[in-house]
C-alpha cells in the first residue's frame, strides 16, 4: 500500500464525516498538513501547535485497517488538543474514553488502539 498526503487527507475526511468525530467540530483536511515518513518507530503522531499536522509512517503502515486506526488515533490526540484538555499524560483518561468510543463505533481492537 502506497501512503500519500492526499489519501490521507481523504481518509481523515471520510473518518471525519462519521460520529464521534463529526460531533468533534475538527477542522477539514486542507487546514491540516499531512505527512508520510518512514520511521520504523511510531506509526502516526499528531504535532501540537498553532498549526495542525498529522503523520503517519509508511515503515510499518502497510494495511488499510492500520492506516484508518492510525488515523483515528491521531484525530483524537487533535480533538484534544483544540478542546485544551491534552495533558502531559499523552493517554489520559479523557483519551481512553475518547479510544473506547472510537474503536466501539468502527469496530478498532481496543487494546492495539
Amino acid at each position: 500500500m502506497t501512503l500519500t498526503p492526499e489519501g490521507c487527507a481523504a481518509l481523515y475526511d471520510a473518518l471525519r464525516a462519521h460520529a464521534p468525530f463529526s460531533k468533534w467540530n475538527l477542522p477539514e483536511s486542507d487546514e491540516i498538513e499531512f505527512h508520510v515518513i518512514r520511521d520504523r518507530k511510531v506509526f502516526g503522531t499528531y504535532h501540537y501547535g498553532d498549526d495542525h499536522a498529522i503523520t503517519v509512517s509508511e515503515s510499518v503502515i502497510g494495511h488499510w485497517s492500520t492506516l484508518s486506526e492510525t488515523m483515528a488515533h491521531e484525530m483524537i490526540h487533535l480533538h484534544q488538543s483544540l478542546s485544551n484538555r491534552q495533558t502531559k499524560a499523552e493517554h489520559n483518561a479523557e483519551f481512553k474514553k475518547l479510544a473506547s468510543e472510537v474503536c466501539k463505533e468502527f469496530g478498532f481492537d481496543p487494546r492495539c488502539f
